[in-house]
């Protein structure tokens, strides 16, 4: 699941209207596969650029006049609620800065999702001990076939730079009584 969340509902969340029902909603949602994704002008509480650059009138002016509505950030005691809440209950909230980060950010999440991706790890030629890094994450994919109830498969690609390693669950395991 994607979400994305603006100051307005941030505001609703923190609200005492909302309060009975919000724990136990992000609690659910924070089971699944879930990023909520959060312009980064409300988590630090910093509002967009004034709209003094656009010659007013203008439709660049009027898109910065939106822009700046929609993303004036709530009340720290809101965004620390909020927050709080998200810790709580197991939210992945994720900041953007553009509209297109937020499209290849969520793109990349259901694509990882659709491939149950467990984790992604980085590791750059070179480094120190970057030739073992293979046969340690070979043998902690067997040791996760073994122990666990569900079958990992170890995938991956090579970069210039490095190789990246990828984990993700392929079926359950029968479970033994």
């Amino acid at each position: 699941m994607i979400g994305k969340l603006s100051s307005h509902v941030y505001d609703l969340i923190a609200s005492p209207e909302y309060e009975e029902i919000a724990e136990p909603l992000f609690r659910s949602l924070g089971k699944v596969p879930l990023v909520m994704f959060v312009h980064e002008a409300i988590l630090s509480g910093e509002p967009p650029p004034l709209v003094d650059d656009y010659e007013e009138g203008s439709d660049e002016y009027y898109v910065a006049v939106e822009r700046r509505y929609f993303f004036q950030p709530p009340s720290e005691r809101v965004r620390d609620a909020v927050s709080e809440l998200f810790t709580t209950c197991g939210v992945n909230v994720v900041t953007y800065k553009t509209n297109a980060e937020l499209s290849i950010l969520s793109s990349a999440f259901v694509g990882d999702s659709e491939k149950n991706l467990l984790f992604r790890v980085y590791i750059p030629s070179g480094r120190l001990y970057a030739a073992e890094a293979d046969k340690l994450l070979s043998l902690f994919q067997d040791w996760l076939n073994r122990v666990g109830r569900y079958n990992v498969r170890q995938g991956g690609y090579r970069t210039t730079a490095g190789e990246v390693y990828e984990f993700s669950v392929m079926r359950p395991w029968p479970v033994e009584n």
